[in-house]
């Protein structure tokens, strides 16, 4: 080994020393970033081209960055309402574009992976997008409203700007309470307020539309909703001596059926578009009424706030106490997640085949998301990094000694030649 070879030694090892801790400064940069996956380097040696002599074949060393993406971070529980984590194995999939191409001038392709859930909804003129806090459009599947089931398109998850839950009509009236059965009371009214089923869709696309830009001072104005559409059907229960039964009776005064008894309950009668359900009412031999009703159905709601769950599944929530799954999370696996390439801290993209980059299997292209996870999510919680602080500061202090052994080599290299030049 020559004196200049030394040299150059110690330049090669002091970048590769150098390299390694910027890769640790990073990891300790984003030990609270979530989703972030911490990187390790590893060191290969530079060998020469065949023919070179033995003398000049060991060329120095070379420091190759990789990432643990396989490796997962702790899940933490926050207060937000669209944050969600993967609970195992997997990816959501994001495009930085609604179009799901890749970013003019710049290596970010049109799609993204990411463990990061801290999601939000962001407006557009389009509409609300469900997007990461760079921005990045999450994608879903949207849920089919008749069936609940999600359907095959995905992409982006567009919410409107004013969502407005219809008017359920009411179907079922549930009667509550008991009745005397010696005939000392003969007429009891069936008291209920039903609600109907309106054109209410129909109005919320147009009161969307409406909304349009807001004032000057940054406020919308939101159109008032109509007032319920209810009836108030006028039905009682009657005594019938001759058998000492109860009968219920329509508005009109026209006799709808008895009360009968099977298996022990009192069976559900079915007249006008309801259903009266008596599974919860009781005869008594003397007492005075104690009967309630309560209904199904809603007035219309205004969406207040959305939120996930479990299956992955985006909710809408509505002031009537209702909610409305509108799309389901894509859930994303890879046949190796520690061969995928860096986009930023905590975006991925599977790596091309023979870029060099990355050892062991490629991934050539990412899995089919599932729609139905065998590893669930995790709402109102975000994975944190992946970084061992303590680990990281012993990994700086051991990269400081190297990088001060490599500088060594150069400085012993320099003696040696002025003592070379002083012989001469």
């Amino acid at each position: 080994m020559t004196i200049s070879h030394s040299f150059a030694l110690g330049v090669l090892g002091m970048r590769a020393f150098d390299k390694q801790m910027q890769g640790i400064s990073n990891n300790v940069a984003n030990v609270a970033t979530t989703g972030y996956k911490r990187s390790v380097t590893r060191f290969a040696d530079m060998v020469a081209p065949d023919g070179s002599s033995a003398a000049d074949a060991n060329l120095g060393v070379k420091a190759v960055k990789q990432r643990r993406i396989s490796e997962a971070g702790q899940i933490t529980r926050t207060d937000g309402q669209l944050d969600v984590a993967i609970s195992g194995r997997g990816f959501f999939r994001v495009s930085p574009n609604l179009d799901g191409s890749a970013v003019s001038g710049t290596t970010i392709p049109g799609n993204l992976y990411t463990r990061d859930g801290a999601f939000r909804m962001t407006a557009t003129d389009a509409g609300n997008y469900l997007t990461t806090q760079d921005g990045y459009f999450v994608h879903g599947w949207e849920v089919d409203q008749t069936t609940g089931e999600p359907g095959s398109a995905l992409g982006p998850m567009r919410f409107s700007r004013y969502a407005i839950m219809p008017q359920q009509p009411t179907t079922t009236v549930s009667l509550t309470g008991y009745l005397p059965a010696d005939g000392s009371l003969t007429e009891v009214p069936v008291a209920f307020t039903a609600y109907l089923a309106d054109t209410l869709p129909e109005e919320a696309a147009a009161q969307d539309a409406a909304i349009g830009a807001p004032a000057a001072d940054g406020q919308i104005t939101v159109p008032a909703l109509p007032s319920p559409s209810t009836v108030t059907p006028q039905y009682t229960m009657r005594f019938d001596a001759g058998t000492s039964n109860w009968v219920l009776y329509e508005p009109g005064g026209t006799a709808v059926a008895p009360l009968t008894v099977s298996g022990g309950n009192f069976q559900s009668i079915s007249h006008g578009g309801y259903t009266f359900d008596f599974s919860q009412f009781y005869y008594f031999g003397t007492g005075t009424n104690a009967m309630g009703a309560s209904t199904d159905g809603s007035p219309r709601g205004r969406l207040t706030s959305y939120a996930t769950d479990r299956q992955g599944n985006v909710i809408e929530q509505f002031d009537n106490g209702l909610a409305r799954t509108r799309y389901r999370l894509a859930a994303f696996n890879t046949v190796n997640e520690d061969t995928m390439r860096p986009i930023r801290d905590t975006y991925f993209a599977p790596a091309a085949s023979g870029n060099g980059n990355n050892t062991g299997a490629f991934v050539e292209a990412v899995q089919t998301g599932t729609k139905n996870p065998i590893n669930g999510f995790v709402p109102a919680s975000l994975e944190g990094s992946n970084v061992d602080l303590a680990q990281e500061m012993t990994n700086l202090i051991v990269a400081q000694r190297n990088y001060q052994a490599a500088s060594k080599t150069i400085t012993t290299a320099d003696e040696m030649a002025e003592t070379l030049v002083s012989i001469a």
